[in-house]
């Protein structure tokens, strides 16, 4: 039987498409790829970061860039940091869906190659040359727990980098690194993973860390991590900021690129804690009572571009409608629980069987091919 835990896409090679299909940029993205531009010119080493709001599409940055500036040009490489299995093939798939040969010859350049080579590398016991079969790949796509595998991070027996690894790192003459989810770059195996990068063989290293959240680091400096950017007034890269680009919500909710959220409450929640139970209960019964179920309420603590009422209909439906609760058992029950009251409801809950993934996918093409 087949190790599911293992069933990545191998020697994931991505296709250059002929297309004259648009893939627009919206202002502050083209900003933060000419402000990581800048970067490469000014430093042959750097680490800064991209902060862009959950929506707001840093990931479209970091592919575009790598697109327009690094892929395209002889002698670079990309290793690609996720923080989960789960996250490998989205990130992949953000490249197939923009591999379009006019981003690669953005500006000018020129492109001939009818692909890009790439591996979504996940490994349980074997090494990378084993799994990567000695092709030269020029990106590859790790999550940070086989990379402290590969450093030999992940036990108190230090076994030393793996050589095949490691060859695979220095023979290029620049290596760019985006670690996904950057926030959580603070912990230990980040700070090792980067230090031991810093101290491979290219002549050049560009760290470049994507978070929506750089403040979620449990107390920790992530200036002490990430230490190159572009000043605010000069617009000149320096080492005095850490961010290369950096947008808040309020920005993009003010200039309309993302939508204003409004904050609700139920109103006959009451404080005690509810059991899994209860609580997908009260959701259900909140759902089938429509919108009017729901009190309005702007705290203190939410920026002032979004302190806004908003009038519903007592008749209002919620409509389509997507519900985050706190466990996969919480998931499955109230799944169950709107299927018995003959509503229409999928589940996609995220792990790291390859099935999982794919099932994943199938509901979200689903809900937005149905209701969007």
């Amino acid at each position: 039987m087949q190790d599911k835990k293992n069933t990545l896409p191998k020697n994931s090679n991505i296709k250059i498409r002929e297309s004259n299909e648009p893939s627009p940029m919206f202002p502050y993205q083209d900003e933060a790829i000419e402000n990581l531009e800048k970067l490469d010119k000014a430093y042959d080493t750097y680490r800064t970061l991209v902060v862009v709001p959950t929506g707001g599409g840093k990931t479209r940055i970091a592919v575009q860039y790598l697109y327009r500036d690094v892929l395209n040009r002889q002698g670079t490489k990309v290793l690609w940091i996720c923080e989960r299995l789960s996250l490998l093939t989205q990130a992949h798939q953000s490249f197939v869906n923009l591999a379009l040969r006019k981003n690669l010859e953005y500006g000018g350049k020129s492109f001939n190659a009818s692909e890009i080579t790439a591996h979504v590398f996940s490994s349980q016991d074997t090494s990378f040359r084993e799994e990567y079969k000695a092709e030269d790949v020029q990106m590859v796509f790790v999550t940070k727990q086989t990379l402290c595998k590969m450093f030999g991070f992940d036990s108190d027996e230090k076994h030393g980098i793996d050589e095949s690894f490691q060859d695979w790192l220095e023979n290029t003459d620049e290596l760019t690194v985006i670690i996904d989810e950057a926030h959580h770059a603070v912990a230990d195996d980040y700070r090792n993973i980067i230090h031991a990068l810093l101290y491979m063989k290219q002549a050049k290293v560009h760290i470049i860390g994507l978070t929506a959240t750089p403040k979620n680091t449990n107390g920790s400096h992530i200036e002490e991590v990430f230490l190159h950017g572009i000043d605010a007034k000069t617009n000149e890269p320096t080492d005095k900021t850490c961010y290369a680009s950096r947008v808040s919500i309020n920005q993009l909710i003010a200039e309309g690129y993302l939508a204003k959220p409004y904050l609700a409450k139920k109103k006959d929640l009451g404080t005690e804690e509810l059991s899994d139970e209860k609580l997908c209960n009260s959701i259900v019964d909140t759902y089938k009572k429509g919108v009017h179920a729901l009190a309005l309420e702007t705290p203190s603590s939410q920026d002032e571009d979004t302190k806004s009422k908003k009038e519903l209909s007592p008749n209002s439906s919620f409509g389509q409608t997507v519900i985050f609760v706190k466990s996969r058992e919480v998931a499955r029950l109230l799944w169950s629980k709107f299927l018995k009251n003959k509503i229409d409801c999928g589940i996609s809950i995220s792990t790291d069987i390859d099935n999982d993934l794919k099932n994943y996918n199938v509901v979200v093409k689903h809900f937005c091919n149905t209701y969007g």
